[in-house]
C-alpha cells in the first residue's frame, strides 16, 4: 500500500454563538476578571450545541475581540497581576482550541512570554502552547519551545478509571519542508517513517482509479474495516495498487504513534 499520508485540509469549527448585547467600548470598563466571566458565561451558554457552524465561530471571534483584544498588548499586560495575566492566557488558549486562528496563538505568545518575565509560566502552560503551536503547524516554534522546556510534563489522573494517572508531555515536533511548486491545486502532507519530518509537496488527484481513504488510529470502526480489506485477497491488491491512505486532521497529532501506526498497516 502507499506510505502516503495526507492531511486533510478543513477548518475546525467551534460550537459557539455569538454572546448577546456589547461592544469594545462598552467592555473598556471591565476588570480581567470580569471580562474573563463573560467569556466563561458564553462557552456555558452553548455548550453542546450541535452541530457547529461558521457562524459559532465567528460568535467566538467577536466576543474575544470585544473582551480582549484591547487589552492583549505588551505594553498593557505587563501591568497586569499573575493572576491577570493567567486569565488571558486561558482566554487566547480557548478561543484558539475552537477557531484555530493564529491570531490567538500570538495573544497566548504574549501572554506566555509575560508569565515567564514574572516567573510564573507553569507546565501545563507550556504544554499549552506547544499544542496550539502544533496545531497551527508552526512547528520551528514548537521545536524552540521544546528545547527551551525540556522535559515539560503534568500529571493528569482519571478518577473514573479508579485513580489512574497519565503522564502528559510536549507533542514532539517534526522538521517541516514545504515542497510544493506553486500554484493551486492539492497537496500532501508526507510523514517520514521515524516521525521526525513532515514534507508538504504536490498531489495529482486527477490520475484514474484513485480510492482516498480517510481513517484513523484512535477509531476502532476504522481498524475493523482496515482488517477487512487486510484479509481479503482482491480488495487488499485493488488498494495496494490505488488507495491513499489519510489521516484525518487531529487538533495535536500526536506524530510519533501516527508513525508507528501507519507501520503496523504497511508490515501486516
Amino acid at each position: 500500500m502507499t506510505r502516503r499520508l495526507l492531511t486533510l485540509q478543513v477548518v475546525a469549527l467551534s460550537i459557539f454563538v455569538v454572546m448577546s448585547g456589547g461592544s469594545s467600548k462598552a467592555s473598556s470598563g471591565l476588570s480581567i476578571h470580569d471580562r474573563s466571566k463573560k467569556f466563561a458565561d458564553v462557552q456555558a451558554q452553548l455548550l453542546g450545541t450541535a452541530p457547529p457552524t461558521p457562524k459559532m465561530v465567528r460568535g467566538i471571534n467577536k466576543a474575544y475581540n470585544e473582551l480582549f483584544s484591547s487589552v492583549q498588548s505588551r505594553r498593557k499586560i505587563a501591568t497586569f497581576t499573575v493572576a491577570e495575566v493567567e486569565l488571558l492566557f486561558r482566554a487566547s488558549s480557548e478561543a484558539q482550541f475552537y477557531t484555530l486562528d493564529l491570531k490567538y496563538v500570538r495573544d497566548m505568545q504574549l501572554d506566555l512570554d509575560a508569565l515567564q518575565n514574572k516567573g510564573r509560566a507553569s507546565q501545563t502552560q507550556y504544554i499549552q502552547m506547544n499544542n496550539a503551536l502544533i496545531g497551527s503547524r508552526m512547528f520551528s516554534q514548537a521545536r524552540m519551545l521544546e528545547h527551551a522546556h525540556p522535559g515539560t510534563s503534568i500529571e493528569r489522573f482519571h478518577s473514573s478509571d479508579g485513580d489512574v494517572s497519565l503522564r502528559v508531555t510536549m507533542v514532539p515536533a517534526p522538521t517541516y519542508t514545504d515542497e510544493t511548486q506553486g500554484g493551486a491545486g492539492p497537496t500532501e502532507m508526507v510523514l517520514s517513517s521515524d516521525g521526525r519530518e513532515l514534507r508538504r509537496r504536490n498531489n495529482n488527484l486527477s490520475t484514474p482509479a484513485q480510492i482516498l481513504v480517510v481513517i484513523s488510529p484512535q477509531c476502532h470502526f476504522a481498524q475493523g474495516g482496515l482488517r477487512e480489506v487486510e484479509t481479503d485477497p482482491v480488495l487488499r491488491k485493488v488498494f495496494e495498487d490505488h488507495a491513499t491512505w489519510l489521516v484525518p486532521p487531529m487538533r495535536t497529532p500526536d506524530f510519533d504513534a501516527i508513525a508507528q501506526w501507519i507501520e503496523r498497516i504497511h508490515t501486516k
